[in-house]
C-alpha cells in the first residue's frame, strides 16, 4: 500500500487500523401514534467520522501531523486504499497516545478525522 497523505504530508508509515470509508445515510425518524415516519436526505459521506490508529509513531511525524491540526483548516486526506478517491476532513480531535519518556516515539496513537466531503 502507497503512502497516505495528508494535505501536503506523506505519513512516513500508514495507520495500523482505519475504518472503510463508505457513504452514510443522513435520517431521521419519529415515532407516532401507530407508526414511524422517516425522513432521508441519502447517502453522503458528509459526517462519517474516521479515526485513524497507529500502534507507534515517531516524533517527526507525530510534529507534522500536529502542526496540520494547529492550523484549524480543511485539508485534502488521501487514504491510498484502491479507489482513486480524496476527501476533504478536518481533524477534530488532537492526538491521543503514550508518548515513551526518553525515547522519540509514541504508542497507541489514534487522530479522529471529520469526513466533510469527496475530492471531486
Amino acid at each position: 500500500m502507497s503512502k497516505m497523505t495528508l494535505g501536503s504530508y506523506t505519513f512516513a508509515v500508514n495507520p495500523s487500523n482505519m475504518p472503510l470509508i463508505h457513504k452514510v445515510l443522513s435520517i431521521a425518524y419519529l415515532n407516532t401514534y401507530s407508526s414511524v415516519v422517516t425522513f432521508s436526505w441519502g447517502a453522503d459521506y458528509a459526517g462519517l467520522i474516521i479515526p485513524l490508529k497507529w500502534d507507534y509513531m515517531n516524533d517527526a511525524q507525530w510534529n507534522s501531523i500536529d502542526a496540520i491540526y494547529a492550523v484549524d483548516q480543511d485539508v485534502v486526506f488521501d487514504p491510498q486504499d484502491g479507489t482513486s478517491k480524496t476527501y476533504n476532513v478536518h481533524i477534530i480531535n488532537p492526538f491521543d497516545g503514550e508518548h515513551f519518556v526518553d525515547s522519540n516515539f509514541h504508542k497507541n496513537v489514534v487522530m479522529t478525522l471529520l469526513l466533510k466531503s469527496e475530492v471531486t
